[in-house]
């Protein structure tokens, strides 16, 4: 099954954090399947940056070089899925992330409680 990454499990796994489960990072790390890095969170990442830039101190590109990704850009259709998300969550970002891996039928890893209440495969 592939794997769409949300942006906090990017960092984290850059990091070395704990708040990565073992099951996460034991599927990251075997190299079994490769999972797909959106352009979203690099935007969501630099727009972090920006804001925090002592907490971020490295470009998006640096963050991901070594995470082996495929890349997935942002099709103009992926709207009508994140249309129709309830606004559960605030965050725009993490709805279009959401609708991204509804729209190419991924399995999504992310960690945030209120992700998990979107009709999308979450693996935690």
């Amino acid at each position: 099954m592939a794997f769409l990454l949300d942006t906090n499990v990017i960092i984290w796994l850059f990091e070395g954090r704990a708040g990565l489960s073992q099951k996460v990072k034991d599927r990251l790390l075997t190299g079994d399947e490769i999972g797909f890095i959106s352009v979203l969170s690099g935007w969501e990442y630099e727009d972090k940056r920006k804001k925090r830039p002592a907490e971020y101190r490295l470009p998006f590109a640096e963050i991901i070089a070594e995470v082996p990704h495929i890349p997935l850009n942002l099709e103009f259709d992926v709207y009508r899925y994140a249309e129709r998300l309830p606004l559960i969550h605030r965050d725009p970002f993490d709805r279009m992330l959401v609708a991204q891996a509804i729209h190419h039928d991924l399995e999504f890893i992310a960690s945030d409680e209120a992700i998990h209440r979107y009709p999308v495969r979450i693996f935690w």
